[in-house]
């Protein structure tokens, strides 16, 4: 049979995959847009799949001209509706059109 494993990224990962400062994953972090899937204890945080999707969702909705505050308050409303709701950024599809952030289930 074979042995279930989790994958897990660190900090240093996720700066190679999307080319992002390590001080930004922190501010998010800190902001409260983004959770890693575990803290190890030696104190470092490990990111899962799930998390890479919303990072790649921060840069994407970023890159639309939305601004990290915006991106939080949509963060902050989707789990006052949902919530059951872990990660609302690698859950839920977003669509921009001009300055509005769109939710799609």
């Amino acid at each position: 049979m074979a042995k279930k494993t989790n994958l897990y990224f660190t900090s240093k990962h996720i700066e190679a995959i999307f080319n992002i400062n390590r001080k930004v994953l922190l501010y998010w972090r800190r902001i409260g847009i983004l959770k890693p899937g575990i803290k190890t204890n030696g104190g470092h945080y490990r990111y899962s799949l799930t998390e890479l999707i919303a990072v790649k969702t921060i840069i994407r909705l970023n890159a639309a001209g939305i601004s990290t505050f915006k991106i939080k308050k949509t963060v902050e409303e989707l789990k006052k509706q949902f919530p059951d709701i872990r990660s609302p950024l690698s859950e839920k599809s977003f669509y921009v059109i001009g300055k509005e952030v769109y939710v799609v289930d």
